[in-house]
């Protein structure tokens, strides 16, 4: 067979006698037609408006649907056939977002990057914030993230688990690290607390500021029953079937996921540095499993607590004040609207042998959330809160160097160290050390704050980083407007810059300070 070669016009085509091949051959050397340009989108602004492009000569109405925003925003054709829009400026965030074409819901074919979801999968835009947000990649080190993959004798599926190691972990070293279950929400897959919620980032900023000790963070998936996830499953409101993915979860956590992390992972095999928290279905696996298991757990955090009933004497039936002495920290976060505030926090202070035991935070949701089944940026948030609080605490609390002292339900006390009491402080503040020494370097510190305490005008010779774990602090600052700062929130305060805040919480304020360096404290005017 001779072969002729198509050389700068097409590829190598054989001639041969099969019709359908000569076709073919033919086609490979004919004239190239002019593609359109590529289209670019989802494309991001310096001010942090984003510009959304989709090619459609033939359809009549194109939409965007973002995340966090009630209507979708209607795009306008150009004589290319190529649709778009630009939105106001976005928060510094991660959004998922959908293109609605003629009523279609599709993803953006220009743009890889994707939110995975078993339901609700979009693709996703990310917009850049300033390097002080916790879920921004910075220049620190970083660790890693391995896959894992079992067969469930439990649920009788082949599934897996991701874990995540802090930077510096040596799995041939002899160093041993504290433990955190993270479970994600309904229709969320294993990988939702990093491919979205950006944990493995978050751990990565906070360890390498101080605000965290180093930690392995275990994300399961979160699945007894894995029918609820079938279209008209009935899900949360067939409570058998609810109950039995509950029960089968907490079965395989206990039984396959645990033992399999222990044996292959450098950990301190103790409740006192095991902890457990999730969002949503997470969030209520989380505590049917923490509270019903104190054996296993001391620490346990619930996000927007999803599909567990009010019928507490039944999800709990051995828990009551006496047991939850063995808690180090119930951390409990939901929105304020439709009675779930008052809901958990009547339950909370019946089971609270002390009243400060428990630590209790209502959030007000964004429209995002109103399904409260997805990773979104206000979960994360929760995180921000809830990881370095209980990491620290559990690492601080076991320490034997003395240099924070922590009671036994998780309340700092104030520090009998005297030179870690500075001159002037307000005496209704408590301040414990965590990390480093502020006469040597750079250093972390709780701050305890009774309601209505108020911490006078003052300034550091350090940059200082504030961050809210619990309730609301009033904030100023020299140059700029007074603002309350909730569980999550941050606020820098440069070298020498005089600032102020007052813990405006009915209840007590906790709040972790960092400096960057060493660092003295001066007072606008001597303190009483």
């Amino acid at each position: 067979m001779r072969e002729r070669y198509c050389w700068g016009q097409g590829e190598t085509m054989k001639q041969t006698f099969v019709l359908s091949l000569a076709f073919l051959a033919g086609a490979a050397c004919g004239v190239a037609q002019t593609s359109p340009p590529p289209v670019v989108s989802p494309d991001v602004h310096a001010d942090r408006s984003v510009t959304f492009r989709f090619r459609a000569p033939n359809d009549k109405e194109v939409a965007v649907t973002i995340e966090g925003m009630t209507n979708p925003l209607p795009m306008q054709k150009d004589d290319q056939g190529v649709w778009s829009v630009t939105s106001e400026p976005l928060a510094p965030d991660y959004y998922g977002y959908s293109i609605i074409a003629d009523g279609v819901g599709l993803f953006d074919p220009s743009n890889h990057m994707v939110k995975p979801n078993f339901l609700y999968r979009a693709s996703e835009v990310h917009v850049p914030g300033p390097p002080s947000l916790s879920w921004e990649i910075g220049a620190v080190p970083h660790g890693e993230i391995h896959h894992h993959f079992y067969k469930s004798g439990v649920v009788g599926d082949d599934r897996g688990f991701y874990v995540y190691t802090p930077p510096g972990y040596d799995p041939r070293g002899k160093q041993t690290y504290p433990v955190l279950y993270l479970l994600h929400g309904f229709s969320d897959d294993a990988s939702a607390w990093t491919a979205v919620g950006r944990a493995n980032v978050i751990l990565d900023n906070l360890i390498a500021q101080g605000k965290a000790k180093a930690m392995l963070v275990v994300m399961p998936l979160g699945y007894g029953a894995p029918e609820v996830l079938a279209p008209n499953s009935g899900v949360f409101r067939d409570r058998s079937l609810t109950e039995r993915n509950f029960d089968k979860f907490r079965e395989a956590l206990l039984t396959e996921v645990i033992p399999r992390v222990e044996a292959a992972y450098l950990v301190v095999k103790d409740r006192n540095t095991r902890a457990i928290a999730g969002l949503s279905m997470g969030g209520s696996e989380s505590l049917l499993t923490g509270l019903n298991t104190l054996d296993q757990f001391a620490w346990i955090g619930a996000f927007s607590s999803g599909g567990i009933t009010e019928d507490f004497d039944k999800e709990f039936p051995g828990l009551d004040s006496k047991g939850t002495e063995k808690l180090r920290l119930l951390w409990i976060a939901c929105g304020k609207a439709r009675g779930h505030r008052d809901t958990w926090r009547t339950h909370v202070d019946g089971l609270a042998a002390q009243p400060d035991g428990i630590q209790f935070t209502a959030f007000p949701l964004r429209p995002a959330m109103k399904k409260m089944s997805a990773i979104s940026g206000r979960t994360t948030k929760m995180l921000l809160g809830f990881a370095p609080l209980v990491i620290l605490l559990a690492a601080a609390g076991a320490s034997s160097r003395g240099q924070g002292q922590i009671s036994p339900r998780g309340i700092v006390t104030l520090l009998a160290s005297a030179n870690l009491v500075f001159d002037g402080e307000p005496a209704c503040l408590k301040v414990a050390r965590e990390n480093g020494d502020p006469d040597k370097s750079a250093s972390t510190f709780l701050l305890e704050a009774p309601s209505g305490c108020v911490v006078p005008a003052h300034y550091h010779t350090a940059e200082e980083q504030l961050m809210v774990v619990r309730g609301d602090v009033l904030t100023g600052m020299d140059g700029m407007a007074e603002a309350t700062l909730g569980p999550g929130a941050f606020a820098m305060m440069p070298s020498k810059a005089m600032h102020w805040f007052t813990c405006k919480s009915k209840d007590t304020c906790l709040m972790f300070v960092t400096f960057d360096r060493t660092y003295d404290i001066v007072w606008a005017k001597p303190q009483k």
